[in-house]
This record gives C-alpha cells, structure tokens and sequence, in this order.
C-alpha cells in the first residue's frame, strides 16, 4: 500500500514563460540499465513545496529533472510518503495525468499533456486582463480607502475598498495611463503594458501645501514589468467649488459612491456623445461626472461632467460643469456651471453658477450668481443679479441687483437695487430703485427711489426723488410729488393748525407732505341758533416760500357738514383758500387771508324740513356771489385765521 497525501494551495502563475533547463553531470553506476520511469525509490516529505519534493525524488531514483515551471505549480505544498515504489507511480500521485514523461538519457523531461485530436479547442484570444493590488497612503504607509483608480480610455473604474484593495478591468489593445485620485491626495498615474493578471501596489501622497511641478515616486510594482509611477503637474488640477451633487435634491439623486468619485477625480474628458439610463449605467460608465458630451440623452436620468449642444432627459439632468445650448427635462436640471442658452424643466431648473440665455421652469427657477437674459418660472425665480426680465407666478427673488423688469403675481424682492421696473400684484421690496414701482399693495424702496412709485395702498422710501402715487406715501425725505390720501415725509411739509372762518367757528387741520404739494385732514364745528353742525373735510395744498418767515399757501378744500345726530341730504362746501403766512418763531407762525367758497346741498332724502342747516350757511355777513342761478348753490367769499404750530 501506498499512503500518499497531497495538500495543495493555489498561488498566482509566474506571468513570463522561462524554459529552464537543469543539467547536472553526475554519472551514476547503479540502475544504469534500468528505465528513470520504473526505478525503484522510497521518499517522504511532509508539507513542502513541490519543486523541492522533485529534487528529492530526482536524488533518490539517481536523475535529473527538466521541465518549464510555468506547467506546474511548483509553490503548490505537499506530503507524501511512499516505500519501494516505481517513480512514474510516485510522479503521478504528484503531478496528475495532465503531465507526461520523456525519457532522454539520465533526463526525465516533464511535459504538458495534448489532448486527443477530436478534444482540441481551440484558446480564445484574450481581450482583456485585471489589475488589482492597494493603494496606500505613501506618508503613513496605511491603506486608503475610497480611493478612485480608472483608465480615461476605455473609462473602467474602480474604488478601493477600507482595506486599501481594488480591482480594475483593462483591455489589452494598447498601454493604459492608470490614474489613481483620491481628495487631499495628489494624483497618481501608472503606465502598463499590457499582459496577464497582475498585482500592484500603489502609493499616494497627500497634497502638500505647496505643489511642486513634477514629483517621481518610486516603483513598488515588484511582478509587472515597464511600469512607471509619477505625478505631473499637468495631472493636478484644484477642483473647483461647483459641487451640484451635494445640492439639495440631486444629494437624494445620486449614491454615496458616485458623489465620492466625483469628488475625487480632477480632470475633464470631451465625447461627442452619452446614453444613459440612470446615473452609472452611462456608455461613460462610472466616469461621466467628469466627461463633456457634445449631445447627452438620459432616459431617466443622467450625471455628467457638462453638455457643449444638446442634453435631453425624461426625469432629471445632472452637470457638474457647464451647459449650453439647449437642456431639457422633465422635472429637474441641475448644474455647477454656468448655463448659456436655454434651460428648460416641468419643475426645477438649478444652477449653481450663472445663466446666460432663458431659464424656464414650471415651478422654480435657480441661478446662484446671476441671469443675464430671462427667468420665467410658474412660482418662484431666484438668482443674485438679473439682468433682462424676471417673470413669477409668485415671486421673484435677486438678492442683489435687478436690471430690467421683475414681475411677479405676488412679490418681487431685490435686495440692493433695481434698475428698471418692478410689477407685481402685493409687494415690491428693493433698497434702490431707479425706474418704476408698481404694485396692487405695498412699494418699498428702503434707500433711495427715483422715478415713480405707483402702489394700491402704501407707497414707502427713505428718499423719494419723482412720483408717489398711492392711498399713502410716506418718505424720510423727498423732493417726489406725493399724490393720494395721506403721505407724510419725516423731513417735509407736516403743520398742525387751529383756526376758524364764515361757516365753522373752531377748526383743527394737519397739513403733511412737501411744500410743493401737502395734504390736508381737516374737522370742525359752529354752534348757536339753529346749530351745532360739525364738517369734515380734505384737501391739497401749496406752498410758496418767499424767506424763513413769509409765505404763501393755496390750498383746495372739500367739506361734509352735518348735524350729529342727523345724516341726512348732502351739504358739501368746497372751498379756494389764499393764505398768508407769518412765521415770527420757529416753530409757530400766523395764517390768514381770503377765500373763495361754493356750497351745494341736495335735500332729497330730507324727512325733517327743520333738519336742514342751509338758512345758517354762511354763520356770518360775508359778500355773496351769485355765480350760479340754481337754488341748490351758494357762493361768497369769506376768511381764514389760523395759529399754526410747526
């Protein structure tokens, strides 16, 4: 019986065939006449390599061995023990039937078996071979994990793993320049012939603060053959701040892993075209966060490195460099760059730098710098400069200057100044203002306003220069005519004055404004026989300064009279003052002078005849006119004396 055990491990082939030849002239006496094959030998080896277990079983049966290693796996580990037994029995306990023996003198050669004729196959030729190994970190000699190591040819790539490993897939049509980015390491490129599977072990170094312009690292490739490590200048390229794929919905878009590799490479490739399904599964493959497509179809989705003419997607579009001239989608474009074009999304257009052309979007608009050109979104346009027309369902957002026109069916905000217009249907809010503002609600220009401000209720600036047309213009100073109800001008035209006339005996009036027109919110009452009435009443007025003391007012003046506890008919006084006015103090002057009045009653829904206050109007003996032939008029010319206070 023969006991033999044989213990195996698989090891790497050697990659270059080298035929050696052992020749050893020892004559030998014995067994001279007896075949090597069926000499007679005992051997015993327990764990040791198979090229040493042959020597020993050339040594017992008195012969040489002559093979090529690359047909055996001579680090393969064995065991085996046998006792009297013919070599070709041990041998092939050993080596299998997949070696056959020759005999030629005191040689045994060891050959690879053919197989049969009809069993030949004919070995495909290889089109491809893997480079695998680790990437290390040349400073601390630890491994680096998510490290990006690719071929910019044929576009594979890999990431190493926490242990530093990876694999990569090459084609063996020519050499590949191997480049190996990682953030906050400098790049690394290894050029490689190609040839069989091979390991590598690649070490990186990290950015140093001051880059020099060409570091040589050395070679710890120790199996493959006209490899050569270096990092050039030319390799090192500062990734920019544009980073869309940490951006708000495209951070949900993209995996973890291909926000690392965009991260890590420092380089942009140029190809005429890219398909895409969804990000990854790209003709780019894995690289296509860093490859610039003259045409882009993404029919989901698509991740790139920019578009020079056309992008197309059904759901998203991705570039993390620049777009033009056309990119559509239908929900989402997001991109790092600058757009020049046209931009157009059912739901979202985003981009992080500026936009050169039309942004066009069903619900929102984003340019992080700026739009020159237009913005037109269903709700929301939001950039920092606009230059051309920001056009909102909602609102419209420049956080720094406007030129052009912004309208927005609810809000337009510029947050230092518009040059041009702003329109919407609530609020207009800017610091400078040079155009117009109009609105259905509020303006406000907290600088300075020069042009026209036209607002359904409010109009507001710290310094209006032009026009304020609104229910209420109010100003901290202004040279711009005020024109409605109220305005108020901090720095302007407000006086408080007391007075009385012909038809009311106490008057209390506020004047505000400018000087150049005011307005006025007037009340008074008369009592005495067939009396207390009260009126109130509005007006507008000007004023002519002639020094710090003298002046002249003209002032219009519309006035409701009525009993208090009687509303009914119409008695309407309308009156043209002249007013002269003395300023002996500062803050206190004297007004008086005459005025020109006509008073209109309409007794119609008069129920109580003795109600009526037209026998009373005027109170005093003033000189009538009779302009008028009509019974429902009068006219005179009456008074005013007035105290006013500054």
């Amino acid at each position: 019986m023969v006991a033999t055990k044989i213990q195996m491990r698989k090891i790497p082939f050697l990659y270059s065939c080298l035929l050696i030849v052992l020749s050893i002239a020892i004559a030998q006496n014995c067994n001279a006449q007896t075949g090597i094959l069926s000499r007679i030998i005992s051997v015993s080896v327990t764990n040791e390599r198979l090229d040493k277990t042959l020597e020993k079983v050339a040594t017992a049966g008195h012969f040489q061995f002559s093979y090529n290693t690359g047909i055996i796996k001579i680090d393969s580990t064995v065991s085996v023990t046998v006792t009297d037994k013919p070599v070709k029995e041990v041998l092939d306990n050993l080596l299998g039937k997949k070696i056959t023996y020759v005999e030629n003198g005191n040689y045994l050669i060891l050959k690879k078996s053919n197989p049969a004729p009809e069993t030949i196959v004919t070995k495909p030729h290889k089109t491809s071979y893997i480079i695998s190994g680790y990437v290390v970190n040349k400073a601390t000699g630890e491994k680096v994990n998510e490290a990006s190591v690719y071929d910019k040819i044929s576009l594979s790539s890999s990431l190493s793993g926490p242990n530093g490993f990876f694999t990569l897939k090459l084609k063996t049509n020519n050499k590949s320049a191997i480049g190996v980015s990682k953030d906050d390491f400098l790049d690394t490129v290894i050029i490689v012939k190609p040839a069989d599977d091979q390991q590598v072990t690649i070490s990186i170094s990290p950015t140093p603060k001051r880059i020099q312009p060409i570091a040589v690292l050395p070679d710890t490739n120790h199996h493959a053959k006209d490899t050569v490590i270096k990092v050039s200048a030319d390799e090192i390229v500062v990734d920019t701040t544009k980073q869309i794929e940490h951006a708000g919905i495209f951070n949900w878009l993209l995996s973890v892993k291909q926000k690392i590799v965009a991260q890590n490479l420092h380089f942009t490739e140029h190809r005429p075209f890219q398909l895409s399904l969804v990000p990854g599964v790209s003709t780019n493959l894995k690289l296509g966060s860093h490859i610039v497509n003259d045409v882009s179809i993404n029919i989901f989705g698509g991740f790139t490195g920019g578009t020079d003419v056309l992008e197309m997607g059904a759901f998203f579009n991705i570039d993390r460099g620049d777009v033009k001239y056309v990119q559509m989608a239908g929900f989402v474009n997001g991109v790092g760059g600058n757009v020049r074009g046209f931009q157009g999304a059912g739901f979202v257009n985003f981009t992080l730098d500026s936009v050169n052309g039309v942004q066009g979007a069903g619900f929102v608009n984003f340019a992080g710098k700026g739009v020159n050109g237009s913005q037109l979104a269903g709700f929301v346009n939001y950039t920092k400069n606009i230059k051309g027309f920001q056009g909102a369902g909602f609102v419209n957002v420049a956080l720094d200057t406007a030129k052009g026109v912004q309208g927005a069916g609810f809000v337009n905000f510029a947050k230092d100044k518009v040059d041009g217009a702003q329109l919407s249907g609530f609020v207009n809010y800017t610091h400078n203002i040079s155009g117009l503002q109009a609105t259905g609600f509020v303006n406000v220009a907290s600088g300075t306003m020069s042009g026209a401000q036209l607002a359904g209720f409010v109009n507001y600036a710290t310094k209006a220069h032009g026009l304020q047309i609104g229910v209420i213009n109010i100003a901290d100073s202004s040279t711009a005519i005020p024109i409605g109800v109220f305005s108020y001008v901090v720095h302007g035209f407000h006086k408080l004055e007391i007075s009385t006339n012909e038809v009311t005996g106490a008057n209390i009036s506020f004047k505000s404004g400018i000087t150049q027109l005011y307005n006025i919110l007037m009340a008074g009452i008369t009592t005495g026989p067939g009396k207390p009435f009260y009126s109130l009443g509005y007006g507008l007025g000007h004023e002519f300064v002639f020094s710090q003391k003298f002046g002249l007012d003209m002032e219009l003046t519309n006035q409701f009279l009525f009993k208090y506890y009687n509303w009914q008919g119409y008695n309407g006084l309308y009156s043209f003052n002249l007013n002269f006015v003395y300023q002996p103090f500062k803050k206190v002057g004297v007004v008086f002078g005459p005025s020109l009045n006509v008073y209109f009653r309409d007794d119609t829904y008069l129920t109580t005849p003795n109600n009526a206050i037209t026998s009373v109007i005027p109170v005093v003996n003033v000189p009538s006119l009779n302009f008028i032939d009509d019974t429902h008029f009068k006219e005179w010319i009456g008074f005013h004396v007035g105290l006013r206070v500054f």
